[in-house]
């Protein structure tokens, strides 16, 4: 039963990876920095505001959020996020190491 599953989606990323067609993003830059930081704000609430300026990449249909490092500080610590792009749902909220 993995066995398929697993050809099935190999074969799916396969396909994805050999379109050409450049994927244009729904959201706005700042339009997903402000979901993502109420998404962050709600797990980690006193960590946001001091990673601020935030930043955000979109590739392949998802945007990366992630916060400045203060400096002077080792080792990470920023709140950062992952968004869809289709319909704005956080898919996954950690600090960064």
């Amino acid at each position: 039963m993995k066995v398929p599953l697993f050809i099935s989606v190999l074969v799916a990323l396969f396909a994805l990876g050999c379109t050409r067609t450049a994927v244009k993003p729904r959201m706005t830059e700042q339009d997903v920095i402000q979901v993502a930081k109420t998404a962050m704000t709600a797990r980690f609430p006193d960590s946001v505001a001091a990673h601020e300026p935030y930043h955000a990449e979109f590739r392949q249909g998802v945007w990366s959020v992630w916060g400045t490092v203060p400096d002077g500080v080792r080792g990470g610590g920023a709140p950062e996020a992952v968004v869809r792009d289709s319909d704005g749902t956080v898919t996954d909220v950690h600090l960064s190491r």
